[in-house]
C-alpha cells in the first residue's frame, strides 16, 4: 500500500513498460523487502499519541485527520527504514530484521540508492491528503530539522572510537548519539501527530521534548539488549566491536562506576571471544543495574510529561499508551 503512490508516479516519467520494469526490480522490489520484514513500529503509533495530547484533554481524530496520521506514521517508517538500509552499509552490517541486510541481498549501489530514495519518497503519503499548507509547511520543516539531527547522530557514531576517550567525552558523545540518532526521530513522531491535532507551538515543543527523552530511553533499552553474551543474536556485540558510543559507555563513564573502565575496555579488546566481556557483565551486575537505571529513566519521563501538560486526569488513554509502551520496550530487549 506504501508503494502504491510510488508506482503511480512513474507515469509521469517519459518512459516505457521496460524502464517501468527496470525500476520495479531496482527500487520496489527492495524496499517492499526491507519494509514487508517483522517491526516494532513504535515510532509510528507515536503519531496518534501527539494527536491525543495536543490540546487540554483528549480528542479522537475526524477520518481525514486519521488519514492524516497514517500518512505521518508511514513518513516516519519510510525515514526508519531509509536510515537503517544506510547504517547496514556504514556499518558493514549482515542482518536487518530477521533478513540479510540489502546491500548483501541487492549489492551496495542498489542498496544505498534505495535507502536515500526512501527519505525522498517519505513525503509523497501527505501530498495525497491536501493538507493545509500551514500544516504541510510544519510537517516539512520538523522532518528537515530531524533528518539534520540524525545525520549529526550518524557522523557522530562513524567518526568516533569511543574507548579512546576520557569519561567526561565519552558521557557527552554517547548521550549526544542518543539524543541525534534515536531521540529525534521519536520525537518527530509525537511532533507530527501534535501539529495535525493543532497543537500550538508551546504544546508541540513540550510534547517534542517528552519524544526525544522517550526515544533516548528506548535506545537505552536496546543497547542492554545487545549486551548479552549468552544470548547471541546476528547484530550481537555490533556496537562494542565497532566501538560506537552507546548507553553502556555512558553508564559506565558516570562518576560512581568509572573505574570498572579500563576492565570493560580489556575485554572488548578480546571479541569476538565474548569470555572476558562475560565475566564482566555477571561478576558487575551490570545488564541489571543498567536496566533498574533505564526503568526508573522512563518513569521519571512519564511523570515529567505529566507535570508538563497538567491535569493528567483528562488523558487517561495517553497515559495509559505510554506506560504500556515503555514496558513493551522495557522487556522487549
Amino acid at each position: 500500500m506504501l508503494l502504491d503512490a510510488a508506482k503511480e508516479s512513474l507515469k509521469r516519467l517519459p518512459s516505457g513498460k521496460h524502464v517501468c520494469s527496470i525500476l520495479e526490480k531496482s527500487v520496489f522490489t527492495p524496499v517492499q523487502d526491507i519494509l514487508s520484514r517483522p517491526c516494532k513500529e513504535v515510532r509510528a503509533r507515536l503519531t496518534h499519541l501527539g494527536f491525543l495530547l495536543a490540546h487540554e484533554e483528549e480528542n479522537e481524530p475526524t477520518l481525514e485527520q486519521q488519514k492524516a496520521l497514517t500518512a505521518c506514521g508511514e513518513l516516519i517508517e519510510l525515514l526508519h527504514a531509509g536510515s537503517l538500509v544506510v547504517d547496514d552499509i556504514q556499518d558493514n552490517s549482515e542482518v536487518r530484521r530477521g533478513g540479510p541486510a540489502l546491500h548483501l541481498r541487492y549489492g551496495l549501489p542498489l542498496a544505498l540508492n534505495v535507502g536515500i530514495w526512501m527519505y525522498f519518497y517519505a513525503f509523497e503519503p501527505l501530498k495525497q491528503l491536501h493538507l493545509p499548507s500551514e500544516q504541510m509547511l510544519a510537517v516539512y520543516q520538523a522532518t528537515q530539522e530531524t533528518l539534520l539531527s540524525a545525520h549529526y547522530g550518524q557522523a557522530l557514531d562513524l567518526s568516533t572510537r569511543i574507548d579512546e576517550l576520557n569519561p567526561e567525552q565519552i558521557s557527552e558523545v554517547s548521550y549526544a548519539s542518543l539524543e541525534l540518532k534515536t531521540g529525534a526521530l521519536m520525537a518527530l513522531a509525537i511532533e507530527l501527530g501534535a501539529i495535525i491535532g493543532g497543537a500550538s507551538a508551546d504544546r508541540r515543543k513540550t510534547l517534542n521534548e517528552f519524544g526525544l527523552k522517550l526515544g533516548i530511553s528506548l535506545q537505552m533499552f536496546d543497547d542492554i539488549g545487545n549486551l548479552k553474551p549468552e544470548k547471541p543474536t546476528a547484530k550481537h556485540l555490533e556496537d562494542l566491536t565497532n566501538r560506537r558510543p552507546s548507553f553502556v559507555w555512558a553508564f559506565l563513564a558516570q562518576k560512581e562506576n568509572q573505574t570498572l573502565l579500563p576492565e570493560f575496555k580489556e575485554a572488548i579488546r578480546h571479541l569476538p571471544d565474548i569470555t572476558k566481556l562475560k565475566y564482566f557483565i555477571h561478576s558487575n551486575n551490570l545488564t541489571q543495574k543498567m536496566w533498574d537505571q533505564s526503568w526508573q529513566n522512563f518513569l521519571q519521563i512519564q511523570n515529567e510529561l505529566k507535570t508538563a501538560i497538567g491535569h493528567a486526569e483528562k488523558f487517561p488513554n495517553s497515559f495509559n499508551h505510554v506506560y504500556k509502551l515503555g514496558e513493551r520496550i522495557a522487556h522487549a530487549y
